[in-house]
């Protein structure tokens, strides 16, 4: 079934739009989504006074959610998100994609902060930028880790605190990521197409942060190492084609550089010089 959902209102306070994901596997109906109450800014409002809800019947096993006329006071899409897709146009807030467990999130558009945060699979793809803590913990969960599977894309930039205490997955940034990244990184995997900002990696105990095309000068609590065999690069080369179209230069001169050693860390950091 497509359900599509096309913003009626400006908006000049925040709105929570966690309420959607308790439609992942269900066949939902407009009666449904008029009795639907949900928060605006801290008063409770009925859904169908913002938003305007129509039906496809598409005969297929996944719902496919298509939200119109996005606005950045949207915040909470795709919190706790599984199975379905959920596609989305214009930009949205704050917590996209929080807790997301499975599925596909698709924005043709910019978010705010938190987008994965505390993500345990699925896949996000952001079409423009983020903003500061991507795959990090929340703030109001008391959780110690943050992103703990899945992947996140983002075509465009990301701010501070990108992988923050992140435990397991994939972020991948095709352009600038700003200060702070991989602060305390426990595990997993972060890919930066473009420039990055200072103070990246403090802390970290495991994981990988590839850089592709900034030569960077690493903290001094990180030593170089050896790259291994060949055949991880090789891999890595063909993965980020075939799913990605991001290209590394197979000319480039490999260093990687492990630690971080003040807290006794094997991360990694491989950057293409």
């Amino acid at each position: 079934m497509k359900i599509v959902l096309s913003l009626k209102k400006k908006l000049e306070k925040p709105f929570d739009l966690a309420l959607l994901s308790q439609f992942n596997h269900k066949r939902p109906t407009l009666e449904v989504f008029n009795k639907l109450e949900s928060l605006y800014g801290t008063t409770k409002v009925f859904f169908n006074d913002f938003f305007d809800v129509n039906f496809f019947d598409l005969d297929k096993k996944k719902n496919h959610f298509i939200i119109n006329g996005a606005n950045k006071l949207l915040k909470n899409v795709g919190f706790s998100w599984e199975h379905d897709l959920l596609e989305v146009n214009g930009t949205l807030g704050d917590y996209l994609g929080a807790r997301m467990k499975s599925g596909l999130i698709d924005v043709r558009g910019n978010c705010g902060n938190f987008l994965g945060c505390e993500m345990q699979g699925g896949r996000i793809q952001v079409s423009k930028n983020a903003g500061d803590f991507v795959g990090s913990p929340s703030p109001s969960g008391g959780n110690k880790c943050g992103m703990i599977g899945g992947e996140i894309v983002i075509e465009g930039n990301a701010g501070e605190y990108l992988g923050q205490l992140m435990r397991r997955g994939l972020i991948l940034v095709k352009g600038d990521v700003k200060k702070y990244c991989c602060f305390h990184m426990i595990a997993g995997s972060v890919v930066v197409g473009g420039c990055i900002g200072k103070d990246y990696s403090n802390f970290m105990k495991r994981g990988s942060l590839i850089l592709l095309t900034q030569k960077v000068k690493t903290s001094q609590n990180f030593v170089e190492a050896s790259m291994g065999c060949s055949s991880f690069l090789n891999f890595l080369t063909r993965f980020l084609w075939d799913n990605y179209k991001l290209r590394i230069n197979k000319n480039s001169n490999v260093k990687r550089y492990v630690g971080d050693r003040y807290n006794h860390g094997i991360g990694e950091i491989i950057y293409f010089d």
